[in-house]
């Protein structure tokens, strides 16, 4: 018997057996994903071929599957954006401590109960990362979440690198006189060291999710340090050779300093230190 089946079903038991409350709809969903994320990793030539050619039709069977998954499980009333994290890793496959990320966000807008959940999924050959993220952004509807909008745009500013990973999100404090909810996410851009931060800055009224800043990368110590966010907008740390022949050492740090208002994102100011 294939060991892919034998990965499988594990997976498919483990889900069954920690989670006994989750309806089985979602167990046969995880299942499901199991086996289309089991087509998304290549071994071989022939096994890239084969991966090269279906990887993106995967990718949206896979993320239809978590929007279903989202709609299945969680009743607006009552689910907490930490027990969507935790579906969607167990839904994903994706243990603690593995480097994928999946990020979850609960907010009260005038149209309703919203939730912004982020998700990466593991893609490409064993020393090659090709993972994908997703923005997406859901609405209540009854007693289910209904996806109302997503992203797929958070990517490198350098148009030959092609995939991300280590997906980050922090909650921006909304403009005035805007409404809706900001947020802004992160990810690395593989391989490099120190790494190479792709950052979006996004905005969601209920309906429609839209990216209100997208900048070059950046170098940054990591991914979760190059943001912080202040009480009017977030600050961005990154590094910086200075003297143009240690691009890989950077001795500098700028930090930029921007405020979020109903114009977008505007920078205030921007000073230095040593790193």
């Amino acid at each position: 018997m294939p060991a892919r089946f034998y990965t499988v079903f594990f997976a498919y038991f483990v889900f069954v057996s920690a989670a006994p409350a989750q309806s089985q709809a979602a167990a046969g969903r995880a299942a499901t994903v199991a086996i289309l994320s089991s087509q998304l990793r290549w071994h071989d030539e022939s096994g890239r071929q084969r991966y090269a050619a279906a990887r993106d039709g995967l990718t949206r069977q896979i993320l239809g599957e978590v929007d279903g998954f989202i709609s299945d499980s969680f009743d607006p009333a009552s689910a907490t954006a930490d027990q969507v994290r935790s579906g969607l890793d167990t839904l994903l496959g994706q243990k603690q401590g593995a480097g994928l990320k999946n990020f979850a966000f609960l907010v009260d807008l005038p149209i309703g109960k919203c939730l912004i959940a982020g998700v990466e999924l593991s893609r490409g050959g064993e020393a090659i990362a090709e993972n994908a993220v997703s923005i997406r952004a859901y609405t209540a509807v009854g007693d289910k979440f209904v996806l109302a909008a997503d992203a797929s745009d958070l990517r490198s500013s350098d148009p030959d690198s092609l995939f991300l990973q280590d997906l980050h999100a922090a909650v921006l404090p909304t403009p005035p006189a805007t409404g809706g909810f900001w947020f802004i996410a992160l990810a690395e851009v593989p391989p490099q060291a120190p790494p190479t931060v792709a950052m979006h800055v996004y905005a969601f009224d209920g309906e429609k999710l839209r990216t209100m800043w997208a900048p070059k990368d950046i170098l940054a110590e990591t991914v979760d340090s190059a943001v912080q966010v202040t009480n009017d907008g977030f600050l961005v740390q990154r590094l910086v050779d200075k003297s143009g022949i240690a691009a890989h050492s950077p001795e500098t740090v700028f930090h930029e300093r921007y405020l979020l208002s109903a114009q977008g994102v505007q920078k205030l100011n921007a000073w230095e230190t040593g790193r």
